[in-house]
């Protein structure tokens, strides 16, 4: 359980400016992580001040030079987002969305083949219509793909944990790329679906850790390290372009931006 400690303050890196909040949390671990344009800073509960200030202080320091690294979209996301016309691959399958404006009250969508085909009111106020297409082409590609991908992470789970899993979502997260709930649900953001091989599968081995291990404890990470050993890199990759996935516009300059800065991850 967590608790939010009243300190904190602001920095700003590479012209940006985010608040900086602190928490008090019953883990034995800390971390520091930017999420929605804040800074989150956790620290076990149990430390008297003059440890608590230390560790604040070296965990302000490390995210800090993260964000002045990798740039101002560190720890950022952008909206899912799809578009009339686009065609995008996922774990293999290629989907081509289909727009049609109607008469009718309400927005559909279903698969025909390769085609998401939409339909949404005309008498809807532009934004409206691009969040209706792009969330029923979400829920209609995650139909779609599901099995595959619950196939992969069954495969994944009994090569390295063997661990009873409840259930399996894709949802669209501002914050976590994925998650594992008490009961062993596994939560992963839609757009790591478009992200490379080895980053998707580095999450998921992420959450499938958390089922043996609940915190980010030593043996957690012996776990993740032990059924993949390039985790390290993966996390870097979602650093630097994370904030990119999803955004369907543009995929091709995102994934040659990629290709160059690949060869340079250490």
């Amino acid at each position: 359980m967590e608790t939010r400690s009243p300190g904190g303050n602001v920095a700003t890196v590479n012209g940006i400016t985010y608040n900086i909040r602190h928490i008090l949390s019953n883990s034995r671990s800390g971390y520091a992580k930017v999420v929605e344009g804040d800074i989150i800073i956790s620290i076990p509960a149990y430390l008297n001040e003059l440890e608590s200030e230390k560790w604040l202080a070296s965990l302000k320091s490390r995210i800090l030079k993260k964000i002045e690294k990798n740039g101002p979209y560190f720890g950022r996301k952008r909206p899912l987002e799809f578009n009339d016309g686009e065609t995008v691959t996922i774990l293999g399958s290629i989907f081509r969305i289909t727009v049609k404006e109607t008469e009718r009250k309400s927005s559909s969508g279903r698969l025909d083949g390769e085609t998401v085909e939409i339909s949404i009111p005309a008498a809807l106020p532009e934004k409206i219509k691009r969040k209706h297409v792009t969330y029923i082409s979400r829920m209609v590609i995650t139909r779609a793909i599901m099995p595959c991908l619950a196939m992969h992470i069954d495969e994944i789970n009994k090569k390295h944990f063997n661990s009873r899993i409840d259930r399996i979502s894709l949802k669209d997260t501002s914050s976590r790329w994925g998650s594992c709930s008490a009961k062993n649900s596994i939560n992963l953001d839609f757009k790591l679906l478009f992200a490379p091989a080895y980053v998707l599968d580095s999450v998921i081995v992420h959450e499938l850790a958390h089922t043996k291990n609940r915190g980010h404890s030593k043996m957690f990470w012996k776990a993740v390290e032990e059924a993949m050993p390039n985790h390290r890199e993966a996390s870097r990759w979602l650093d630097r372009y994370g904030w990119g996935l999803g955004i369907t516009k543009g995929m091709e300059q995102g994934q040659h931006m990629v290709q160059q800065e690949n060869a340079q991850l250490p």
